[in-house]
Formats: C-alpha cells, sequence, structure tokens
C-alpha cells in the first residue's frame, strides 16, 4: 500500500489504524518506511474513534499529543507491504473490500502531527468511512483517505 500526505499544511503523517471485517485474519506489516512499525495491542486505541484490527504508526502508538515532526512529511509518499494469513476458507476471498472494512463506523483513521496554529502545534484525527464503497484495492483505501475523502476532522 502507498500513502501520501496530501495535506495542504505542515504536517506529518505519524500514525493510521484500519478496521478488519473479518476478524480471523492477521495482518503482518513486513515493510514500512522508517521509522515506521507495525502496531499492536493498546497502540491500536484510535480515541474517541475506537479499537482497530491493524496499524502502523512513526511512534509507537495512534494517540498522543500534537507535537512532534516524526512521521511521513507533508508532501512525501511511503510504502507498506504487509502479508494477510487466517482460514483457508475466509482466505479464498481475500480482496481489499473484506480486508479493510472493519465493525467500527470509521475503516481508515490518520493521525497528523506537528501542525502549527499560530499559538502552538496540534494534531489533527482525519477519518473515513468508506464501508460498503467499491474499492480497487488497500493502496487505493488509504490514499483516497488521505487525498480527500476524509469526511470527518477532530481536534487532539
Amino acid at each position: 500500500m502507498n500513502l501520501t500526505n496530501t495535506s495542504s499544511v505542515v504536517s506529518y503523517l505519524s500514525a493510521f489504524v484500519v478496521g478488519m471485517q473479518d476478524s480471523s485474519f492477521v495482518v503482518t506489516q513486513t515493510s514500512a518506511p522508517s521509522p515506521f512499525s507495525q502496531l499492536t495491542g493498546n497502540g491500536l486505541m484510535a480515541t474517541p474513534f475506537g479499537d482497530f484490527e491493524w496499524g502502523s504508526s512513526a511512534t509507537g502508538s495512534f494517540n498522543g499529543g500534537g507535537g512532534g515532526n516524526v512521521g511521513l512529511a507533508q508532501g512525501a509518499s511511503g510504502s507498506w507491504t504487509f502479508s494477510v494469513s487466517g482460514a483457508a476458507a475466509s482466505l479464498a476471498a481475500v480482496n481489499s473490500a473484506s480486508v479493510f472494512n472493519g465493525a467500527n463506523q470509521w475503516d481508515f483513521v490518520a493521525h497528523l502531527k506537528g501542525i502549527t496554529n499560530g499559538s502552538g502545534t496540534v494534531s489533527e484525527k482525519l477519518t473515513s468511512n468508506l464501508m460498503g464503497a467499491a474499492m480497487p484495492g488497500p493502496g487505493a483505501l488509504a490514499l483516497l483517505a488521505l487525498a480527500g475523502v476524509v469526511s470527518r476532522r477532530r481536534r487532539a
């Protein structure tokens, strides 16, 4: 999956999480831009949007303050590679809609940090609700989420 930080302001994509429709899937990140690593356990809590099944972060968790110039800078792109494993019957029908289409209200949530607001640095959490939409691939889902199919913004 390829992501580009298309924000119109100086910012850093520090983390993102996605939901999965089938809880039997196990997603393992095999490569990502430095310093991103796969999120596990409490790192998948994307307050106030719920808990997610898979994610990647440059800071070790999804949540956290607005400061920090760590992650994918404005205008930069990165490539993530991951594997999906699970029951053979479930894997036979794998496509982007069956993997990245979670039970939460939001399928994809991104956390942008290092945004200067005049008096300090803030962060934004961007959500995308593409459940049920035709999706050509997981990379397209993520790219669309960052490129403007953002349906809600929340201050951190």
